[in-house]
């Protein structure tokens, strides 16, 4: 029988409980109690009839097997990821395809898995009460797959598809290269994608040997750690999950292991790769391999240094780089995951920064290089300190005792990922743990980072493509050349003792938390209100606010929006305050950079010609501190000219790169004003855009949301600031400058558009219906025709009909306007059949719609119902409230208004309302369909339609 093991160290705020259980075959498994997810005991015909006064959330479960793309035979490289999507392709006990995906949609969840390097994730979520049923499926998945030959054939079309769309990105081409150009024999050198040529040259038949072979050798209860979330006891979990995984097969020798070795060689040192980008950037990507650092968690030496070499204050190197000019950001990079392994177990680490180059960086990389190493050289030289592991100590206790639960498939899948790096007492606790401070390892890991154990990579798009010295990787056809460096600049890197002055270590962080005792409700005011309330009305300034007492982390959310009067034309007004953002982020960059680290998250961003919103959240102690600081920013900073010229050349790069392919609608519009901005860009100047930020707010409205655990106090002195600030500003009618966004009634529109990229083999369509003004009753007959026909949508366009990877339908709702579209990008077929395919599946679900019983359409709204009463977390609530202010409707109870227009809602209200939207015979079909043509596309062009 199963058995525990040890107790989890858990957050005082969490109210979950969870066991450990060990099944006899080897297979580790996590069990969640969730109070707040639905039983199977709910034994009530009507789903929506199971919701009480209680929130409620999905039930959820995930499997991570140790195995990925690493460990693909080099003669069917791709396997690993081909077999992720054969499993769902039927089962012994389930054989119908896609029978797990549509079960768990039907019954309001959704499933996904994909294949990384050295794992493989299997997750779904559903209502809590179908989590056996669903549980069952899903490990007949895992335990006895069909592959059936016949779905080989047309499944390896998706994963082709899947690979036409990475072809075009520049992380997928630089993540290639490097396997490419890798050693042989090391777990790196392979193609992890995998195609139809490297997967169906030796037949059918092979290769669905090849995949059972596969599954047989790696599928193992020794390479599998599951997580499951329910509503149930943690004993009723651990009979079902004993039940229904008890059969994985046993295999002692394929167990994971932990190879405590120092980093292999991967790649040949002092040698520089130039890539080819599709897009008009230039990064320029550093990478070290590091020894196995996986036991070394609580001391957590590679977070250390990475927080020090990506600081972005003031004697950093990323503010020596910005202020020569030559870079416009610093990061760790994702190109590579941190764990280098394969089936066997991980076997070393990747540390990478990516920086972004200016074109005077580009021309100086080998000083940009020189640079970071003279930071490195100072980190050595002032030496590890514990003030600075100390504040990360405390910030990774906030995150555990406060953090907000993800997703309850993301949670799953993240505590699954943690039961293959953690001991089991840590899956919840280990990535947040700064426990033990060990300098010497600090100085160890430092050691690794120098010239001789490094690889440079530069991704740019002023490669020269003529050279002789240009090679080809042969899967993605990246063009790319090698470049020695010299040795007498490798040893000057390594051995030069000079330090540039202004270097220096971050200044003390002041936006950490401290204080976290609870207040009395008098601090809070009321109490009780559900709804936000507004405590300042006035003509400049509307601030609304509802303190939340039903979530226990000490965190909020504080939204602005400013809506000016428009000074110039649409795309000039446009781009000067797009440039005043980017301005205005780049003056408060340390102070910015600092609150983030303390879980203070902040965005600023244009929305439009005369509106920009700032967004603040986080722990909620120094919100009031953050907000105070940006504004004395908003209205007094001044660009110089050296912040000037590089911000213009991110912009024009930015608007080169925007909408490369434009799927949808939205996307289109946006497309089309990017010439127009960019030529407005070339001729802004600096007294321009001083003059623009003078008068951004001499007419100004503000409304602001503040949501979460602050005192109405608090807020109240934040609007009082506002106050101050905007003083002598004008009020301005918070409505002159919205605009509508609907389609002329009774519109057949077809826009027709070249992908910017013209190697790009993809094409796109898609089909957007209008379907009426903003309203509860339109909104809740889109989002039920969205759910009963999203899965079969999917289905048969993508599994059956194999028209491509990415095929997507849904409800679009703008400030004014419902609509609906469907969405499909394929690498093999051109427009105009995307777009047969797409209106002939419309036609055939509105006569499926109309013969679907009474019983069937009842079971989607009731369950569509349950989903839309499912806890909301705060952000999700915060949205909401947001798009109500945005809209100037205030309807903050809309949601229940929407279940209530559900609860209305007969088969024949769905069927006339689809009739009448949906077929083009109808006089209110209002449509447009926007198709971007790839470079494959045969057929001529249609003319263009406007507006």
């Amino acid at each position: 029988m199963a058995f525990g093991k040890g107790e989890i160290i858990k957050s005082p705020e969490d109210k979950a409980q969870y066991k450990i259980v060990h099944l006899p075959n080897g297979l580790t498994a996590v069990l969640v109690h969730d109070p707040q997810v639905l039983s199977e005991k709910e034994e009530k015909s009507d789903p929506s009839s199971w919701l009480g006064t209680s929130p409620i959330r999905n039930a959820a479960a995930a499997m991570c097997v140790g195995v990925g793309s690493f460990s693909d035979p080099v003669d069917a490289q791709g396997l690993a990821h081909f077999l992720e999507h054969m499993l769902y392709m039927g089962s012994s006990g389930f054989p119908g395809e896609n029978e797990f995906d549509t079960y768990v949609a039907m019954h309001g969840g959704s499933s996904n898995a994909y294949t990384a390097n050295d794992c493989t994730f299997h997750y779904f979520e559903v209502n809590g009460k179908f989590l056996k049923p669903s549980l069952k499926r899903f490990s007949q998945l895992l335990t006895s797959p069909l592959v059936k030959a016949e779905a080989v054939q047309r499944e390896i079309e998706a994963l082709d598809s899947e690979f036409a769309q990475a072809l075009k990105c520049d992380n997928d081409r630089l993540v290639q290269v490097q396997c490419h150009t890798a050693a042989a024999g090391h777990p790196l050198n392979r193609f992890i994608w995998g195609n139809k040529e490297t997967l169906m040259a030796k037949g059918v038949d092979n290769i669905r040997r090849e995949l059972l072979d596969f599954f047989n050798e790696y599928y193992v209860a020794g390479h599998m750690k599951l997580a499951v979330i329910g509503g149930e006891s943690l004993d009723m979990l651990e009979e079902w999950v004993m039940q229904l995984f008890g059969n994985v097969r046993k295999d002692v020798s394929q167990k994971l292991t932990f190879h405590n070795s120092e980093a292999l060689s991967i790649w040949k040192p002092g040698k520089m790769y130039w890539i080819a980008a599709m897009k008009d950037v230039h990064d320029l990507i550093l990478t070290w391999p590091l020894p196995f650092l996986c036991t070394e968690y609580l001391k957590k030496p590679m977070e250390y240094i990475s927080h020090l070499i990506c600081q972005q204050g003031s004697g950093s190197c990323l503010s020596l780089l910005q202020s020569k000019g030559w870079a416009t950001s610093i990061a760790m990079s994702t190109s590579l995951q941190d764990e280098i392994g394969d089936g066997r177990g991980f076997v070393g680490y990747m540390f990478q920064i990516k920086i972004e180059l200016t074109i005077s960086g580009l021309q100086k990389v080998l000083e940009v290089i020189r640079i970071l190493y003279q930071y490195i050289k100072f980190l050595v030289h002032v030496g590890p300190q514990e003030w600075i592991f100390k504040e990360l100590e405390d910030i990774g206790d906030l995150c555990f005792t406060f953090a907000e639960k993800q997703s309850q498939h993301e949670y799953a899948s993240h505590l699954a990922k943690n039961l293959l790096k953690y001991p089991e007492e840590h899956i919840l606790y280990g990535e947040h743990a700064f426990k033990i401070w060990d300098p010497k390892l600090i100085s160890h890991v430092l050691s690794f980072l120098n010239p001789n154990n490094m690889r440079v990579d530069i991704v740019t798009k002023s490669l020269n493509l003529g050279s002789p010295a240009i090679r080809y990787e042969p899967w993605f056809g990246v063009p790319y050349f090698i470049q020695s460096i010299p040795s007498s600049i490798l040893k000057g890197w390594k051995c030069s003792h000079f330090i540039e002055a202004g270097l220096h270590l971050p200044h003390k962080n002041n936006y950490i938390p401290r204080n976290f005792s609870m207040r009395s409700m008098d601090d809070y005011g009321t109490g009780n209100f559900e709804i936000p309330i507004c405590i300042n009305d006035d003509q400049l300034i509307k601030i609304w606010y509802k303190e939340d007492h039903h979530v226990p982390q000490a965190t909020a959310y504080f939204w602005i929006t400013f809506l000016n009067r428009p000074h110039y034309s649409k795309i000039k007004a446009i781009v000067l305050t797009e440039m005043y953002v980017l301005l205005l982020l780049d003056a408060l960059r340390e102070m910015l950079y600092q609150a983030r680290v303390a879980k203070l998250n902040i965005k600023i961003f244009n929305v439009g010609q005369c509106r920009f919103e700032l967004k603040i959240w986080g722990f909620s102690e120094n919100l009031p501190v953050l907000t105070s600081n940006i504004l004395r920013f908003l209205k007094t900073f001044i660009p110089a000219e050296k912040q000037f010229k590089m911000i213009k050349e991110q912009m024009k790069r930015n608007y080169k790169n925007m909408n490369m392919n434009p799927m949808t609608h939205w996307e289109y519009l946006i497309s089309s004003e990017f010439d127009k901005k960019l030529s407005c860009l070339n001729s802004l100047s600096l007294s321009e855009i001083k003059k623009h930020i003078s008068a951004l707010f001499e007419e100004v409205h503000i409304e602001g949301l503040c949501h979460g655990k602050l005192s109405k106090a608090d807020v109240t002195n934040i609007a009082d600031i506002f106050k101050l600030t905007f003083a002598s500003a004008i009020p301005l009618q918070a409505e002159i400058c919205w605009t509508k966004n609907s389609l002329p009634h009774g519109a057949r529109l077809i826009k027709d558009t070249y992908i910017k990229n013209k190697t790009d083999i993809n094409s796109s369509v898609e089909i957007y219906f209008q379907m009426g003004s903003v309203s509860m009753r339109t909104k809740a007959m889109a989002d039920l025709f969205e759910y009963i026909v999203s899965e079969p949508f999917y289905n048969e366009l993508r599994t059956d009909e194999q028209l491509g990877y990415s095929v997507d339908c849904g409800t679009k709702v703008s400030r004014d306007v419902v609509g609906f579209s469907f969405t499909v990008k394929s690498s093999k077929h051109n427009p105009p059949y995307l777009q047969d395919r797409i209106d002939a599946f419309i036609a055939r679900w509105i006569q499926t719609l109309e013969h679907m019983s009474e019983k069937e359409f009842q079971y989607y709204k009731s369950t569509l119902l349950a989903n839309k009463l499912e806890k909301r977390s705060l952000e999700q609530e915060t949205y909401w409230y947001w798009n109500e202010i945005l809209k100037g409707t205030y309807l903050f109870e809309g949601y229940k208004l929407e279940v209530d227009e559900l609860r209305k809602l007969a088969k024949l209200d769905i069927v006339g309302w689809c009739t009448s939207h949906l077929n083009p015979k109808s006089a209110d079909c209002t449509r447009v369909s926007i198709r971007a043509w790839g470079c494959n596309s045969r057929q001529k062009q249609n003319t263009i339609s406007t507006l």
